[in-house]
């Protein structure tokens, strides 16, 4: 289509909707642009002479076809392992298909990993009648645990559950997956446990685990549902908050040894870490006389958006697509900060917001 800012032609893909289908921003689409490879948020309303580009290749590959491949192995082995589905044959059965998600995962030396993920297109299945609601941990559940185990001495731990949708609880309806052409073999996936992209998958993971810490004595709080503590004659002996597959925990040694070993027994665990590490974008570090909880790398991260003389001298024009997005997104990190630790800049982020609405 044609920007009607600059009168440039512009293209791009359709990633998936901004907004709701009957709300004030039904023609907004967050969209890849071919010419400048940014992804943002536009109204394709605003276009002129919007139209189609015919179907095409894609020109650009990120990873080579080796790692893709044995990153499409590992994930199927992670499906089978999990024993999430059985093979049955195709008679004409009502399907649901597949896609793959490649991404890239850091690890812990600083490298990085090529991750692929199968996940199933839910939105093909009639879900009105499924239960979707999956609680995650508040920011001030995690303060409480935090202050917590500061006033007791305790070392604040994390752990993340591997494939932790592919160890909920086991699905009560019959879905019927085509499997992805890389493994195709004629036959349909019969599902036997909930998988990404289904609406419901965070909820039987969610399930599964409150089930299991409430087999193990846990205690649900009744303001948030997803925390749980245990108590030891008559005493707090260790909390527990879950964000997904994300599990950060604290308490007295009894409780290690118990609670959170019989747990790592029970689920397949990833990567751990104590006293110092990073929860949800937070980082956690534990000293003698305390806990502190900073952004200090994530803050270090949010990169500058910068501007040229030319566009310095010319403030009373629009924004233009690209500095829309930079714009949100920049708000987006700084209103992500002001929530978890720095209140001291929530009015500027606030005010910085309001600047971008009169746009």
């Amino acid at each position: 289509g044609i920007d009607p800012l600059t009168g440039e032609g512009i293209s791009g893909k359709i990633l998936g909707r901004a907004g709701k289908v009957t709300g004030r921003n039904k023609n907004c689409y967050n969209v890849i642009f071919d010419n400048t490879g940014w992804t943002g948020w536009y109204a394709l309303n605003t276009l002129k002479d919007l139209s189609p580009l015919p179907e095409g290749k894609e020109s650009i590959i990120l990873y080579s076809d080796a790692t893709v491949t044995a990153a499409k192995e590992a994930e199927i082995k992670s499906w089978s392992d999990n024993e999430v589905f059985v093979r049955v044959p195709n008679d004409g059965q009502r399907t649901i298909s597949v896609r793959w998600v490649i991404t890239e995962k850091a690890v812990n030396n600083g490298q990085s990993t090529v991750k692929a993920r199968l996940v199933a297109r839910g939105f093909e299945e009639d879900t009105s009648t499924l239960q979707k609601d999956s609680p995650t941990c508040s920011k001030e559940s995690i303060r409480i645990l935090v202050a917590l185990a500061s006033s007791k001495k305790w070392l604040c731990h994390t752990v993340d559950v591997k494939s932790a949708y592919l160890q909920g609880d086991p699905i009560e309806r019959k879905v019927y997956l085509k499997p992805p052409k890389d493994f195709d073999d004629d036959t349909l996936w019969l599902l036997k446990k909930t998988v990404y992209g289904l609406c419901d998958a965070a909820r039987a993971w969610y399930s599964r685990m409150v089930k299991a810490l409430q087999e193990l004595g846990g205690l649900q709080c009744s303001l948030d549902m997803s925390m749980f503590y245990w108590r030891q004659d008559g005493h707090l002996d260790g909390m527990l908050c879950l964000h997904v597959d994300d599990i950060l925990y604290c308490g007295s040694q009894n409780f290690n040894d118990t609670i959170i070993t019989s747990l790592q027994k029970q689920f397949r665990v990833g990567s751990s870490a104590e006293a110092s590490f990073t929860y949800l974008g937070v980082d956690f570090k534990s000293y003698t006389d305390g806990i502190t909880v900073d952004q200090t790398q994530y803050i270090s991260s949010i990169s500058p958006s910068p501007i040229t003389m030319a566009r310095q001298s010319n403030k009373d024009s629009c924004l233009s697509v690209k500095e829309i997005a930079d714009f949100r997104s920049l708000v987006g990190q700084l209103n992500w900060v002001a929530t978890q630790t720095r209140p001291d800049v929530a009015f500027d982020t606030c005010e910085l917001g309001f600047q971008y609405l009169k746009q």
